[in-house]
């Protein structure tokens, strides 16, 4: 057991960060599948329910300006196969 903690220890850090959007779909999945978990009386409380989170909004998708959807026609004009 501690030989798996050890090489457990020496593996790089894998956490990537995640917006305050993303955070928000994960709880809800969690809790929708705790939520599951309760009504087939696996759980009798959904922790999930209690966390509070910073509000998330999906971030604002950016427009191109004709210069970029030119610039990208005339890209795939040239790779195409």
């Amino acid at each position: 057991m501690a030989a798996e903690r050890a090489k457990l220890a020496a593996m790089p850090s894998y956490r990537r960060v995640t917006g305050a959007a993303t955070q928000q779909r994960i709880r809800a999945t969690l809790r929708s599948a705790l939520n599951s978990a309760i009504s087939n009386q696996m759980l009798t409380f959904n922790p999930a329910s209690h966390v509070e989170l910073a509000p998330g909004k999906r971030p604002k998708a950016l427009l191109w300006t004709p210069e970029q959807v030119g610039q990208f026609l005339d890209h795939a004009e040239r790779d195409r196969p």
